[in-house]
């Protein structure tokens, strides 16, 4: 796996889109940590913004290294931001308000009973009689919801999402994979530790973020 970016949950130097990615449009959001697949980083020389830490072993993406990225996401990826958009602090609220309203599953115990962290996502979904898509239901709170969902279309996209919105900031964890091959608990895993690494940040307001 290569870590692209990785700073304190108290830093006051985020990065910013064009930062880290190739091919991702920006949306306003900085950047505490990113994670993909080998496969999935490229050299580019591109000028970084002035926000970005300049700690090498913060961000190796200093000396080019980008992460390629879709609308639908690399081979997996873990990225940490934050947001004061407000298109994406809705966003957030909406699924913070969806999911307290809504009776899906709750993956933490189908998980137990499937073992599903041993098993890969495919086998979970077998499992699970999925008909395109999965909607499970990890936890939420008053201002912050986790979910895992698993949608099957032109492309299958797995991923576990935690959103918390509060004082017109939205702090954003996300594990994805492209590949039911994946084991589940390579992808729930580092996303349990991202969130309790970063869930509380102490509040920065940033500026320069900008949105296609």
């Amino acid at each position: 796996m290569f870590v692209a970016y990785n700073i304190p949950p108290d830093s006051v130097h985020p990065a910013l889109t064009d930062d880290i990615f190739e091919g991702r449009l920006p949306l306003g959001d900085y950047f505490y940590y990113v994670a993909c697949a080998d496969a999935d980083v490229v050299q580019r020389e591109v000028a970084q913004s002035e926000l970005v830490s300049l700690n090498r072993d913060e961000n190796r993406c200093i000396d080019g290294a980008r992460v390629t990225d879709s609308s639908i996401g690399s081979e997996y990826t873990h990225v940490v931001l934050v947001t004061f958009d407000k298109d994406l602090l809705e966003y957030g609220q909406s699924i913070i308000d969806y999911e307290q309203d809504t009776k899906y599953d709750n993956f933490n115990v189908v998980r137990e009973q499937l073992g599903a962290d041993k098993h890969s996502i495919q086998h979970f979904m077998d499992r699970s009689d999925h008909s395109g898509r999965l909607d499970y239901k990890m936890d939420h709170g008053d201002d912050w919801a986790a979910t895992f969902s698993v949608q099957e279309n032109d492309f299958t996209c797995a991923e576990f999402e935690y959103v918390k919105v509060a004082e017109g900031r939205m702090i954003q964890i996300r594990s994805r994979c492209q590949s039911t091959d994946t084991i589940v608990g390579d992808l729930v895993g580092p996303w349990l530790e991202l969130i309790e690494k970063y869930k509380g940040m102490p509040m920065n307001v940033f500026h320069g973020a900008e949105r296609w």
